[in-house]
């Protein structure tokens, strides 16, 4: 599977990757860190532990979706963060990512030698734990972390004097077609509300730059990466000593992705096939319509129809419609699955071609026809 390289990595990967030989293998690494609670938050006995995880963003995506291509690589009580500090508590991560990429690891495939560097190419998290990390702000109730106090004369004329410093001025580096977009909306925003922007709206100003830089934002969601403390947290569960529970979480951890080394699961999800029915296809009544896109191995008689199957992560069943394509004018093609064929634990999707009518914008969707037999 082919993807474009601008939707994976960002612009210091590609700066770094040049200090490597041209046939080295290099593979860019995602952190993540966030801080969970495996108690009730709520509780006398809270516990907040601090979770830091990393991906390789290059895999093809049904592999980067899948929780068990997450993994942990930090994890430690967040009030002993506090007490030492970043630098003793990220020591062996900082420590292990330098040998990652300048010392690399050596594999063998097919009784061949590979030697594979991982360069660390974004770090992800939310607004709290990113400042934690990179001390760009600190948010302990400090003087100087407060925003300046609402006067009362302010606040009825619903109007805020603060100075540049005080309110981050909006980048100009990016000179995309969605900045444009962002400040036409910024403008008529202001014009029908008669009321000046939130500061959420300053957000969206960084989108554009955000984007030529490290490809579509959806690729930097962090919310897959959220779903991994459930993976953590559901071992804390069963474990019922409180003490040194991260040492607890973290070997249990260890052994379960031991037995799935060992075992030499793949990455890749497996297909799951739900119930079917063993039929003669070429008794279908438009057998010739698709018969010369079938395999010449496949036995017409005896073709398993399968009622449902979970494929790279996408449950499909009979009746559900496809994106096929895009024609010459970029508007969608779309297909309707008839039935589905497993041959060689690999699905054949047998689909009827649909009509694109048009975007409705009522529903915010496209309009389908079946086309005439």
């Amino acid at each position: 599977i082919r993807i474009p390289l601008r939707t994976l990595f960002s612009p210091n990967f590609g700066v770094r990757k040049k200090s490597f030989e041209n046939n080295a293998i290099v593979f860019p690494l995602f952190i993540y860190y966030d801080d969970w609670e495996i108690n009730n938050p709520l509780g006398s006995h809270c516990t907040s532990l601090g979770g830091v995880y990393y991906y390789v963003p290059c895999l093809p995506p049904e592999c980067v979706s899948r929780l068990e291509n997450i993994f942990l690589a930090l994890l430690f009580n967040t009030e002993d963060r506090n007490e030492f500090g970043n630098k003793q508590t990220f020591a062996p991560l900082i420590e292990e990512l330098n040998f990652l990429e300048q010392v690399g690891i050596t594999i063998i495939v097919n009784g061949n030698l590979y030697k594979i560097y991982f360069v660390l190419s974004l770090l992800l998290g939310d607004n709290l734990d990113l400042h934690v990390i990179l001390q760009m702000f600190d948010y302990d109730p400090s003087v100087q972390n407060k925003p300046p106090c609402i006067a009362d004369d302010f606040a009825t004329k619903s109007k805020f004097k603060m100075t540049a410093s005080e309110i981050k001025s909006i980048s100009q580096e990016s000179v995309s077609a969605f900045k444009i977009l962002v400040e036409e909306y910024h403008n008529q925003y202001m014009k029908c509300t008669k009321q000046h922007l939130k500061p959420k709206h300053h957000n969206l100003v960084h989108y554009a730059r955000v984007m030529m830089q490290c490809g579509p934002l959806v690729y930097l969601s962090v919310i897959r990466l959220e779903r991994f403390h459930k993976v953590l947290k559901k071992i804390s569960k069963v474990v019922m000593s409180r003490k040194n529970i991260a040492f607890s979480i973290v070997t249990r951890y260890q052994f379960s992705s031991c037995h799935r080394f060992m075992a030499n699961e793949s990455i890749l999800s497996n297909i799951q096939i739900g119930s079917g029915n063993v039929l003669n296809i070429s008794e279908n009544d438009h057998f010739n319509d698709f018969v010369f896109s079938l395999s010449n191995d496949i036995s017409y008689d005896a073709c398993f129809v399968a009622n449902w199957i979970d494929y790279k992560g996408t449950r499909y069943q009979p009746r559900m419609v496809l994106l096929h394509g895009m024609d010459e004018s970029s508007c969608p093609i779309f297909a309707e699955i008839q039935f589905i064929i497993i041959h060689n634990n690999s699905p054949l999707f047998i689909c009827s071609a649909l009509i694109n009518i048009g975007l409705n914008c009522n529903i915010g969707g496209f309009e389908v026809e079946q086309r005439c037999s």
